[in-house]
C-alpha cells in the first residue's frame, strides 16, 4: 500500500501468500521525503521516523514474514537534498545489505524554466527545443549513488559500507567454499566506480584474483575465498 510511504512500515499484515520460492518484496522508501512528519512544523521535531534505518528494518521484517528477499523498488529526493537525504539513505541501505532503484534517471522540464535543485534526477533536463539525449550529470547524485558495493558474494555477506567522502570501502563475509582463482563465475565480485582508485586489499580466508577494467572506466574486483571462514575486502 502507498500508506507505507507515510509511516515507513506496512499497515497491513505481512504473511506468506505463495509457494513460489523466488519472491522479492520491493517497497518504496521515502524517509523524510514523503513520511508524514514532513507535513508538520519543523518536520515534527525529528521524532518519527526515528532514523533512516527504521524503514529498512521494518521492511526486512516484512520481507522475512512473507518469505521474500528484500529490494528497495524505489527511493529518491530532490537534488537539493542530496547531501542530507540521499547521503543518509544510501548509507542506511549499505547497513541493511540491500539493493535498490533510484527515482529518477533523466529529468524533463518541458519548454519552461527549470528549477535544477527541485529535480530528482541523475541527469538534468535540457530545455532546448530539440533537447539533448542527456542533460548535465548532477555531481551530487553521482557522488552518493555511484558507489562501491558487492555485486556477488561467495558465502554469507556480513556487512559492507562505502564512504563517498573518503572513497573508502569495507566488507566482511564468511565462506566454507574454496574457490580456485580464475573461477570468476563463483568468486566474490565487487564493483568499483571509475572515480575510485582501485587499491583493493583482501584479508582473512580469501585472495585477490584480479581487478578488471570495464569499457566505461569502472572496475570489477574478483576475490577467491579459500574456504577457511571469515574474510574481508577493503578499499582505501
Amino acid at each position: 500500500m502507498a500508506a507505507r510511504n507515510l509511516i515507513d512500515i506496512a499497515p497491513g499484515v505481512s504473511a506468506p501468500f505463495t509457494t513460489y520460492p523466488n519472491v522479492v518484496y520491493a517497497p518504496h522508501l521515502y524517509t523524510h521525503v514523503f513520511t508524514a512528519e514532513t507535513q508538520l512544523p519543523d518536520d515534527g521535531g525529528g521524532v518519527y521516523p526515528p532514523s533512516y534505518d527504521f524503514g529498512l528494518q521494518t521492511a526486512d521484517a516484512e520481507a522475512r514474514a512473507i518469505g521474500a528477499a528484500l529490494w528497495v523498488g524505489e527511493y529518491g529526493n530532490s537534488n537539493g537534498a542530496d547531501a542530507t537525504v540521499l547521503a543518509a539513505e544510501t548509507a542506511a541501505q549499505d547497513r541493511a545489505l540491500v539493493g535498490s532503484a533510484l527515482w529518477q534517471w533523466k529529468a524533463n522540464c518541458g519548454s519552461g524554466p527549470c528549477d535544477m535543485a527541485g529535480l530528482w534526477a541523475v541527469y538534468a533536463a535540457d530545455t532546448a527545443p530539440a533537447p539533448a539525449q542527456n542533460g548535465a550529470l548532477f555531481a551530487s547524485r553521482q557522488r552518493y549513488v555511484d558507489r562501491v558495493y558487492p555485486l556477488a558474494t561467495t558465502g554469507a555477506l556480513q556487512s559492507f559500507g562505502y564512504d563517498p567522502t573518503a572513497r573508502s570501502f569495507a566488507m566482511s563475509a564468511t565462506s566454507d567454499q574454496k574457490v580456485p582463482r580464475g573461477a570468476r563465475d563463483r568468486e566474490t565480485v565487487v564493483y568499483l566506480p571509475a572515480a575510485v582508485t582501485p587499491v583493493v586489499r583482501v584479508s582473512g580466508a580469501a585472495v585477490l584474483d584480479g581487478v578488471l577494467t570495464q569499457a566505461d572506466g569502472s572496475r570489477l574486483a574478483y576475490v577467491a575465498p579459500t574456504g577457511a571462514g571469515a574474510y574481508a575486502i577493503t578499499l582505501a
